[in-house]
């Protein structure tokens, strides 16, 4: 089994507000990442969202059976959230074979490339997987469950971006689709995802 990672406690400095508590459609963008990673792969052990404190103050909405765990550290990059929600899979999922880890500002990614991605983590155990659109690096990144120790070794905002390009040999590259780059990073960014949202999204949610 697999677990998934949700990370979304970040500063959001670009943006100059929370930008995962901004809207898209009836939700929030955090809570539509969630929803969207927790409805489509049944495969996944455990999803894990790592938060700030500021997302619980503001009552961000929780879903049953998602796991939320708060990191108090977030100034410190991405690295602690992805170490916190590597730490939680290897002791209370021992048995969790590998993690796809998802940025929780890209509530868009579409679900049959996360699920190319599940399939091709599970034959390539010991490979990272990772999605590119017209050579733009996306997510979710895979990591089998070998990698665990060495994202626990992680620092600094560059997550697991220093392992790959440290065994660039086990790296696979797929293809992926523009949901896998579409973030909100910047107003401007905000503003292509929300115009994607409602030509390609909000017609078949109503």
């Amino acid at each position: 089994m697999l677990g998934a990672v949700i990370l979304g406690a970040g500063l959001s400095r670009r943006m100059g507000s929370e930008k995962l508590l901004l809207p898209i459609g009836r939700k929030r963008i955090l809570e539509k990442t969630i929803d969207g990673v927790a409805e489509s792969f049944e495969n996944f052990e455990s999803v894990i969202v790592i938060v700030t404190r500021e997302a619980v103050l503001n009552g961000i909405e929780t879903r049953k059976g998602v796991i939320y765990l708060v990191n108090d550290q977030p100034e410190l990059g991405q690295s602690t959230s992805l170490k916190i929600a590597v730490a939680y899979l290897a002791k209370h999922y021992p048995e969790c074979q590998g993690i796809l880890v998802f940025l929780g500002d890209q509530p868009l990614v579409s679900k049959e490339l996360a699920g190319k991605i599940e399939q091709v983590i599970t034959k390539n155990p010991m490979s990272i997987i990772m999605p590119e659109y017209r050579g733009q690096k996306g997510h979710p990144v895979a990591f089998g469950k070998c990698w665990f120790k060495e994202l626990l070794k992680v620092s600094g905002d560059a997550g697991g971006r220093g392992i790959i390009k440290k065994h660039p040999e086990v790296l696979i590259k797929i293809q992926g689709d523009r949901t896998c780059v579409m973030d909100a990073d910047t107003p401007e960014d905000y503003q292509r995802l929300l115009e994607y949202y409602e030509k390609e999204w909000a017609e078949n949610e109503n």
